[in-house]
């Protein structure tokens, strides 16, 4: 006798974990794409990086977790540190020499005050060298933990050449001409930049290898000396016992 066979279908557990897994990949899939890190106390958590003179850089943060609308609790801040002193090679060469790498009323840390959940911060590089970008917030906790995103881009976005395109009336070739040679500027610098690391670099190199290569020479005539001392020690000792 045939029995015949019920559908499957799905049960309520199922379809509630089906349910909820379609909600958190809709969620995911519309949150930012960029990394975001956790800051659990008062004290700045600073990334380094390097840029040349003149650069622009242009700091993309995402703070969902701070209360910007409560007036009487601590902001949270940005603090943007300035490069420190580049080694050149004609500092290298000249240790003495004074420069003009002194600090000026210019190179005091950019402190702005995170006021939306979302924001851009530019921030023109005095000289080259390596700036530090820290994030700080007061009211961050072991308990309460906040999250924060840091995004750096360098140089002028789409929307600085479509302003420039509007108001100078200038075509689509001389927009793209702009843009064009901003960024062989950009690329130059970061090149001259590196060069002079690169030179530094070779010079201690230089200097090292320069150095390193009387220190065989010294270690032979220590031996050559040990040795000569030795053989007049050990014919005097023959002697006086009557050896030879």
């Amino acid at each position: 006798m045939a029995t015949s066979r019920r559908p499957l279908t799905p049960s309520r557990t199922t379809t509630k974990l089906l349910f909820i897994s379609i909600l958190t990949l809709n969620s995911l899939l519309r949150s930012s794409a960029r990394p975001l890190f956790f800051i659990y106390n008062s004290k700045p958590k600073c990334m380094g990086l390097e840029a040349p003179e003149g650069t622009l850089l242009a700091i993309h943060y995402e703070a969902p977790d701070i209360n910007p609308i409560h007036k009487h609790l601590k902001p949270a801040t940005i603090v943007i540190n300035p490069p420190s002193p580049f080694q050149t090679v004609r500092d290298y060469l000249n240790p003495t020499t004074p420069t003009d790498k002194k600090k000026t009323k210019t190179d005091h840390p950019t402190i702005t005050k995170l006021t939306s959940h979302s924001g851009k911060i530019l921030h023109h590089v005095k000289r080259d060298g390596k700036l530090s970008i820290c994030v700080r917030s007061p009211t961050a906790e072991h308990t309460n933990p906040q999250r924060f995103s840091i995004h750096v881009t360098s140089g002028q976005d789409k929307s600085h050449y479509q302003q420039e395109e509007m108001e100078h009336h200038l075509t689509k070739l001389s927009s793209h001409v702009m843009m064009i040679n901003d960024e062989m500027q950009a690329v130059i610098a970061e090149a001259d930049m590196a060069k002079e690391r690169e030179m530094v670099y070779h010079e201690q190199s230089e200097s090292m290898h320069s150095g390193a290569m009387y220190w065989p020479v010294l270690h032979v005539c220590v031996l050559i000396l040990v040795g000569v001392t030795q053989a007049g020690h050990m014919i005097r000792f023959f002697k006086s016992k009557n050896l030879v």
